[in-house]
């Protein structure tokens, strides 16, 4: 549901005989460029001051679970609470106790682990036919996908090879040894305040809510699009693909046309960076309905899912479903 945090407040205080400690960077001159007061934990659970405020950043399941492998639920919140107060203190920072539910974010990780019927390469192979507006992609490396900007990333791994190659501690090790690797992750990493606030998160509290991390990943991967420019083998003209396409609308009233539609959407799609919200803004200025509008998205969307390759279609609908679930 949630992994990787980044909170920060202004209402804090620092005690007399803190365990921070202060990093100086200065110029030859030893004029001082910047001062940074910190306390990182072994575990990886971080606490620094700086900029009159208070920061804390964290892998909850880390902390919670052990591992990232098992995720947080809604019912983890107030441990997460109280791990969090305990920390501060351990630092010899003072906060108020009711305050740490309204902290802010400037980075939250919203996640989902989906089990899958096949390898978890082959999803991720799938994956890396599409695209994400305004992102740059990564090659696939150890079983992971990325596309990525300043302000976020979108994320596709093998969970458990994951876990066994990230320095497990023996407890995880015994967990992950006899486990099969077919945990598909997928992660939104929302790195600014700014992505984070356009996600409808404001606080804390609210990053504890299953539906908005369903959401928001959901949204993220409706927003994959078949990359311009990029043809796998069989989209030089691929007969057979189109005779099957063509099958499965024959017994359609103008399945002939729906055949073009499906090879056409995904070339319009390409031109308005995968943004189907422009969809919305052309029909609703073209006169269309509220309802006519949200009627013909969808019908456009099942085209888009259509005009994928078979195998490909199967297994991002799988996970789709899994995270619509």
């Amino acid at each position: 549901m949630v992994d990787t945090v980044k909170l920060y407040t202004g209402e804090y205080s620092v005690r007399k005989g803190n365990h921070l400690h202060t990093q100086v960077t200065t110029k030859d001159g030893g004029e001082v460029v910047s001062e940074k007061t910190f306390l990182n934990f072994s575990d990886g659970f971080g606490v620094d001051v700086e900029g009159g405020r208070v920061w804390v950043r964290c892998s909850l399941p880390k902390q919670l679970r052990k591992t990232s492998l098992f995720e947080v639920t809604e019912l983890d919140f107030p441990r997460a609470v109280s791990l969090i107060e305990d920390r501060l203190d351990t630092a010899g920072i003072d906060i108020d106790r009711n305050n740490l539910s309204d902290f802010q974010l400037s980075r939250v990780d919203f996640c989902r682990n989906i089990e899958v019927a096949h390898r978890p390469l082959d999803y991720i192979s799938a994956f890396s036919g599409l695209s994400f507006p305004r992102m740059e992609k990564s090659k696939i490396a150890n079983e992971t996908l990325t596309h990525f900007n300043t302000v976020r990333e979108f994320t596709v791994y093998n969970k458990v090879l994951e876990v066994r190659e990230n320095n497990p501690t023996p407890e995880v090790k015994k967990i992950v040894a006899g486990l099969p690797e077919n945990i598909l992750r997928l992660e939104s990493r929302l790195k600014r305040h700014t992505a984070v606030t356009k996600s409808g998160v404001r606080t804390f509290r609210e990053v504890f809510d299953r539906e908005t991390a369903r959401r928001v990943v959901l949204s993220d991967f409706d927003t994959l699009t078949r990359s311009v420019g990029e043809k796998v083998s069989e989209e030089t003209f691929d007969f057979d693909a189109r005779v099957n396409l063509l099958r499965s609308l024959r017994t359609r009233r103008g399945g002939w046309k729906d055949f073009l539609c499906v090879l056409s959407v995904r070339g319009e799609l390409e031109l308005l960076g995968g943004d189907w919200s422009v969809w919305h803004s052309l029909l609703t200025e073209a006169g269309y309905k509220r309802s006519q509008v949200f009627a013909i998205v969808r019908q456009l969307k099942g085209y888009h899912g259509m005009s994928l390759r078979h195998l490909e279609r199967d297994l991002v609908e799988e996970v789709r479903k899994k995270i619509a679930a």
